[in-house]
């Protein structure tokens, strides 16, 4: 009937929202068939023998088995080299220049220190020239 709503479609809607996919379903597919009633087992007068038993033979036509194996999509080398690279197209940075806009800071902050300190030993090692004499002053004591 169109436009009327059972508990089956309201669990059916429920499930589906709230549930994910299964991890692991089994699926059978049955036919049977009645060839005959089961005599040749059952003694002729035992009734209870002839409407109780079952003689059931199963079998089966395909043994297929199918098996989902999932495995990461990379590894995680793999990951970081792919994050490195769109990094470097994107913002146009490499390693490579990465270290070489460190070593030119480095150099930037520390020449002027290491001048710095270079003028102070100098200063302190420079000898003051003594104060040149006329020798005049010396021939004073000969004239």
């Amino acid at each position: 009937m169109q436009g009327t709503r059972s508990i089956t479609s309201d669990i059916v809607k429920n499930c589906t929202i709230g549930c994910g996919n299964p991890c692991f379903d089994e699926t059978y597919e049955v036919r049977y068939e009645q060839i005959g009633t089961i005599d040749p087992v059952c003694i002729e007068d035992d009734m209870w023998c002839k409407k109780e038993k079952v003689l059931m033979t199963v079998k089966f036509n395909k043994f297929r088995l199918t098996r989902y194996v999932y495995q990461p999509k990379f590894a995680s080398v793999e990951m970081f080299s792919y994050i490195g690279g769109y990094m470097g197209m994107w913002l146009g940075l490499s390693l490579v220049s990465l270290f070489d806009l460190y070593e030119t800071i480095c150099y930037l902050l520390f020449f002027p220190i290491a001048r710095m300190r270079l003028k102070s030993k100098k200063k302190m090692l420079t000898s003051y020239p003594l104060k040149k004499r006329d020798f005049r002053d010396n021939l004073g004591y000969y004239y």
